[in-house]
């Protein structure tokens, strides 16, 4: 939704033989974005994971070969 109105708006106030290049920036901007926060959501929830994964196998004398082997 925010993206429509944002394509709209910059339809409209920028002059029409640099539409091309503008637009072409807020694509690429978007695409960049989304790349950027789907890595960052990634990294929180493989993290929280791991956390979590060795808070609740504490108590078990195997943890180690039921955890994962991450390299971080």
């Amino acid at each position: 939704m925010a993206e429509a109105s944002v394509f709209i708006s910059l339809t409209a106030s920028v002059q029409q033989h640099l539409q091309a290049m503008a637009l072409s920036g807020l694509f690429l901007a978007a695409s960049v974005g989304m790349i950027g926060g789907l890595a960052v959501c990634s990294s929180v929830l493989q993290l929280t994971l791991r956390a979590e994964l060795e808070r609740r196998l504490a108590g078990f004398e195997n943890k180690d070969t039921v955890g994962c082997q991450w390299v971080v």
